[in-house]
């Protein structure tokens, strides 16, 4: 997924690799929760080429259109010259049925990134 520099943007996600439970529609950007529940979100972020300079990255978890406090976490990158490395954050909340989970990415990689992102949210047991 290609991101514009120093722009949120909100990742859509245009295949599932798993979904039992059919909380993602199989395009998009929103995975829907079926009940009132404590729940695991857990993003993985890489981005699929770099410059060299200091770059930034942050990633946000929003439910419902509403940041999770805190939200995304962020790592500076020091004269990348090849893939930059995974980022992921894990986040726990309690849920109400047919809540919202989305993903937003923010970059100043100085242009335009391709990233790959995994999102995976399930029930706490």
């Amino acid at each position: 997924m290609s991101v514009s520099d120093a722009t949120n943007t909100t990742v859509t996600y245009p295949t599932e690799l798993r979904d039992p439970g059919g909380w993602h529609t199989g395009s998009g950007a929103n995975v829907t929760v079926p009940v009132d529940d404590w729940y695991e979100i857990v993003v993985n972020v890489r981005s699929l080429s770099a410059a060299a300079g200091t770059r930034r990255l942050l990633h946000g978890v929003l439910v419902n259109s509403v940041a999770i406090d805190p939200c995304g976490v962020d790592i500076v990158y020091d004269n990348a010259t090849s893939l930059t490395p995974n980022q992921s954050s894990t986040k726990h909340a309690e849920l109400q049925a047919d809540d919202n989970v989305a993903v937003i990415l923010f970059h100043t990689f100085g242009s335009s990134i391709n990233f790959d992102v995994e999102l995976s949210v399930r029930r706490i047991p």
